[in-house]
């Protein structure tokens, strides 16, 4: 009996502690596995799912401390031991994690009402948020601010419903004179472009009437200068043919007596010269006492005709003639005056 063990008895002898262990782990399966929490108050049986959790925790590190210790013999062995100790440590794991499921069962229903609860408080403020932005309101960091009035942001989150449904309807009140206001001068400004459109289309009918009885006008006005002007260059030509025709008249007839007048002092001439060839001998001393006066004034009387006015004349024809007749003019008065010198 005092002989030492073999190390296969050894561990032969460890493996039926695990065993034993394996008989504990089912009693304690069987107990553990009964523990209920049954809701969100059972702090109980929490702790008794705790308490048990713990046990088992304690057992399953413990064995399978000695487990590895046991593994590190050799590799056969701890093939073995693992045979052994997995099964029982996946039974341990199954019963830990049914017991921390019953643990969990408070602190997840807490999680949950408080995440309801905080959820539901974002929601409650966001609502007034957006109560208040929908009214055009600013904010700056601390204020929202909306027709004059401003709430701080952490009143919102504080205030009662009753007060905040106050400041909401006096942001209404302001709201619905401000978009009475806007409305009115809206609705004036309309009606002024309405006015000023009806002006604009009166005076645009009345420019237009305006600019049709000026072209009239103007187009009267064109017709009525033209048939003036008409009239003026017929009334005018009847007076430039008129005008020509007393010119011509006036020439014809100052030629006429311009050829009576060379007939009568040619036969004057004629006259004197005979006379005087006659009484040569007895009147030579008186005669040629008075050639002087005559000459003189005969010499005045043929250049009596350069001081007649010369006539305008409206027509190339008329003009050629005129050179003419003054051509003619010239060379008898040279002329004459030549034989006024020959004879005086």
């Amino acid at each position: 009996m005092n002989e030492e063990l073999s190390v296969q008895e050894k561990r032969t002898l460890e493996l039926v502690k695990f065993d034993k262990i394996a008989a504990d782990i089912a009693i304690l399966e069987e107990k553990y596995m009964a523990i209920k929490v049954e809701g969100p108050d059972d702090e109980e049986g929490c702790a008794m799912a705790r308490k048990a959790r713990l046990d088992v925790k304690s057992r399953r590190v413990s064995f399978v401390k000695d487990g590895e210790e046991m593994r590190a013999d050799a590799v056969r062995f701890q093939r073995l031991v693992t045979g052994k100790v997995n099964p029982i440590e996946d039974r341990c794991k199954k019963i830990e994690a049914y017991l921390q499921g019953q643990e969990d069962i408070i602190a997840n229903e807490k999680a949950r009402i408080k995440a309801e609860a905080d959820a539901k408080e974002a929601a409650r403020i966001q609502a007034r948020v957006d109560t208040i932005c929908a009214f055009g309101a600013t904010f700056n960091g601390q204020m929202y601010a909306a027709f004059g009035l401003q709430i701080p942001a952490a009143l919102v989150k504080a205030c009662t419903d009753e007060e905040f449904a106050s400041f909401v309807a006096q942001v209404q009140e302001k709201k619905d004179a401000e978009d009475a206001r806007l409305k009115a001068e809206e609705e004036a400004r309309k009606a002024e472009a309405e006015r000023v459109a009806k002006v604009a289309a009166e005076q645009e009918t009345e420019r237009t009437r305006l600019a049709r009885i000026a072209a009239e006008q103007e187009a009267e006005a064109r017709r009525q200068a033209a048939e003036q002007k008409r009239l003026d260059d017929a009334k005018q030509k009847a007076i430039d043919d008129a005008r020509h025709a007393e010119e011509m008249e006036k020439v014809k007839k100052a030629a006429i007596e311009q050829a009576r007048i060379d007939v009568e002092a040619k036969i004057k001439r004629q006259v004197e010269e005979k006379a005087a060839a006659d009484l040569a001998a007895k009147i030579a001393a008186e005669k040629k006492a008075a050639r002087a006066p005559d000459k003189v004034k005969l010499i005045i009387f043929t250049e009596t005709i350069l001081e007649v006015p010369v006539p305008q004349m409206k027509t190339p024809e008329g003009e050629a003639v005129l050179v003419s007749i003054c051509g003619s003019l010239g060379a008898w008065i040279k002329t004459m005056n030549e034989k006024i010198e020959e004879a005086l």
